[in-house]
């Protein structure tokens, strides 16, 4: 009995379709593989960056974190307590609540662009290197804090259970972001109609409502 051969052009197709295959499955597996980390301590902010973020701190962030960065009613925003509450965790994550909490009295009003350059400052205080190329939204996921140091526990300490993170707050800034807003509107419902149409905002002292009277950009 005599064996058919195979025709070229049906051998050319059955190769470039498992080249095909092997191309597809390369890629997806490429696309599986995590993109590198890198830690802050490997430069990854410029020093125009940091000069920009010092000036925004100066201007927006002192009166709660000090002229240090070393906290007075808000966290320290350099030092062991400040890479305790950080550790191991993303740049993203610090870059994305200062954009989202801060100013403390005017939360949400700082772009992703300033709250990068912030982020910079913080390094740069903290004595990390700084780069060559600034920080960029693309590169913060990958971008972390080196894990803290454990300090050994105290004699006489438990050492079940979980252990919780330190605390990122304090009781004034519970106080003033949550309990004095919440207070003021339910005091305004007592002498404004929340469904009545808006008047113009008096001056304060003038008939104003409590929440403008103590309002948090109007407070100290």
């Amino acid at each position: 009995m005599r064996l058919i051969s195979s025709s070229r052009p049906g051998l050319r197709y059955a190769l470039g379709a498992a080249f095909c295959g092997y191309a597809f499955f390369g890629a997806l597996l490429l696309r599986g593989q995590p993109s590198p980390v890198r830690s802050i301590t490997e430069g990854v902010y410029s020093v125009g960056q940091a000069a920009r973020g010092q000036q925004l701190y100066k201007a927006q962030c002192t009166a709660c974190h000090g002229n240090a960065l070393e906290g007075t009613s808000g966290p320290p925003l350099a030092g062991d307590a400040f890479l305790s509450n950080w550790s191991a965790q993303s740049l993203a994550n610090l870059i994305d609540k200062i954009q989202k909490t801060m100013p403390f009295n005017l939360p949400g009003t700082l772009s992703k662009g300033q709250s990068m350059d912030l982020a910079a400052y913080f390094l740069q205080a903290g004595k990390f290197p700084v780069g060559r190329a600034e920080l960029s939204e693309a590169v913060l996921a990958q971008i972390v804090f080196p894990p803290a140091r454990s300090s050994p526990a105290p004699s006489g300490a438990k050492t079940g259970g979980a252990s919780l993170p330190p605390p990122e707050g304090n009781l004034a800034e519970l106080m003033r972001a949550i309990a004095f807003p919440n207070a003021n509107i339910i005091f305004d419902v007592q002498q404004t109609d929340p469904g009545a149409p808006p008047k113009k905002r008096p001056r304060v002292g003038e008939d104003a409502s409590t929440s403008e009277t103590f309002s948090p950009s109007i407070l100290p």
